[in-house]
């Protein structure tokens, strides 16, 4: 079931690239199964994921700051 919804996650990056968003919003993935295969953060089109909660703070800032740097 784990797999399942993070593999329905590569709908949301599918939406974000039909609307030509991609490079300004980041999209964050998590969840236990992220953590357990971290290739899965690559096959949704995620643009990061963070081990757990503590870990997130610094995933979200390094996100807005390339969303800040980008063109």
């Amino acid at each position: 079931m784990m797999y399942t919804n993070a593999t329905n996650m590569k709908k949301v990056r599918d939406e974000l690239d039909k609307r030509n968003l991609s490079g300004k919003i980041k999209f964050a993935v998590g969840g236990t199964i992220f953590n357990m295969r971290p290739e899965l953060v690559q096959e949704v089109g995620g643009d990061g994921t963070a081990r757990n909660a503590m870990e997130a703070v610094d995933l979200f800032t390094r996100l807005k700051y390339e969303v800040e740097a980008s063109p």
